[in-house]
């Protein structure tokens, strides 16, 4: 909006004069006065309409934040009002920041290169604190969800695109070195993963809706708390990946409905502990993948969950008992339950992590970067 400043020029008109100067720049009209005037000339006493304008010799323009108020000096007054619009303001130097980035890319592969990967860790820690300093640590609640697409800023977007450039000789140093790139509480609402390798990278309490992650590596990555609505993750790995307390509970789901969520994945060995992934209709092969009682999931899988573990606990009971008879039907129908692998416990039980750590194990997923 425009304030204009100084000190007014203040005249009084008869109102048909004062109507020709309400076009003027930086003027404004008082309300209309019914006024008597003596006339020495005609010794009469005139009555009519008349009207104060006031002109001011500056004006300015200024933003103002919804729910803020606007300080104004006392002889200032507000002229023309914009319109409410959403306003992001331009990172500073927006230039001189993606240059820095890319010049870090390059000191990381010179390092690599020269002298055995030295500064290749540090570069990458330098990157990593730049993109959760200058992304919105975001609000988690369910209110606060994102229905349309959001394009990250510039500056983010490549410093993840020099991240997923890292060739193998340089992921190797990572290994090395036991190395996970801390990305947690970051919004990465719109970005593009795809066709990098985030092997054990710790996405904690993230935003991810809309974001890409299309033949991207995952494996033994921490998504724990995070948001994964909308997502696109045709052909990523998610093996070993900690995906505990998350969400993906949109789009509602339709009968017949077509999802490119973590379903799109390789899922071997994922953890969905106390997760909520009641969008997905269809898990692939959930034999490969590990839950508890408290994962919410859509009502058709849910139904199935809990056969399994009803079945498995017959099992159980059956062995116990050594009674070959009682346990030959229940375990046939148990090797064909999906989720033959799920606890019946819920995600806070002690038991759980002996059990989630027992399956990993029995799909040969032991050592970095499913464990530390």
């Amino acid at each position: 909006m425009t304030v204009w400043a100084g000190k007014p020029k203040v005249i009084s008109y008869d109102a048909e004069t004062a109507a020709t100067l309400a076009g003027r720049p930086r003027t404004k009209l008082a309300p209309k006065e019914l006024r008597q005037r003596y006339n020495e000339e005609t010794d009469e006493v005139d009555e009519g309409y008349r009207q104060t304008v006031f002109t001011w010799p500056e004006e300015r323009t200024v933003i103002q934040w919804q729910d803020n108020t606007l300080n104004l000096e006392p002889e200032e007054t507000v002229g023309v009002e914009g319109s409410w619009q959403v306003f992001k303001e331009t990172a500073k130097n927006i230039e001189v920041r993606i240059g820095a980035i890319l010049s870090l890319e390059r000191i990381a592969q010179d390092s690599t290169r020269y002298d055995n990967g030295r500064d290749h860790v540090r570069v990458m820690e330098i990157l990593c604190a730049y993109v959760r300093e200058n992304t919105l640590i975001p609000l988690l609640d369910s209110e606060f969800d994102e229905k349309l697409r959001i394009t990250p800023r510039t500056d983010i977007q490549i410093a993840i695109d020099v991240i997923k450039r890292r060739s193998q000789e340089q992921i190797e140093i990572e290994v090395v070195n036991r190395y996970r790139l801390d990305l947690r509480r970051c919004d990465f609402r719109g970005v593009n993963f795809g066709l990098g390798s985030f092997r054990g990278a710790i996405f904690a309490q993230c935003r991810f809706e809309f974001a890409s992650f299309r033949s991207s590596d995952f494996s033994g990555a921490r998504f724990h708390g995070s948001i994964l609505n909308y997502l696109d993750c045709m052909n990523a790995k998610f093996i070993g990946a900690d995906m505990r307390s998350c969400r993906i509970d949109k789009p509602e789901p339709k009968a017949g409905g077509f999802l490119t969520s973590i379903n799109m994945g390789d899922l071997s060995g994922v953890s969905l502990i106390s997760a909520n992934i009641s969008a997905i209709q269809y898990l692939g092969n959930q034999q490969n993948t590990f839950g508890t009682k408290d994962t919410k999931l859509y009502w058709e899988l849910d139904e199935e969950r809990k056969a399994g573990t009803g079945i498995a606990e017959k099992v159980r009971r059956g062995k116990g008992e050594s009674d070959a008879k009682k346990t030959s039907n229940p375990e046939l129908k148990l090797s064909e339950n999906p989720f033959i692998h799920w606890s019946p416990h819920d995600g806070t039980d002690m038991v759980t992590g002996d059990r989630l750590a027992t399956f990993r194990k029995s799909l040969s997923l032991t050592g970095w970067p499913y464990e530390d």
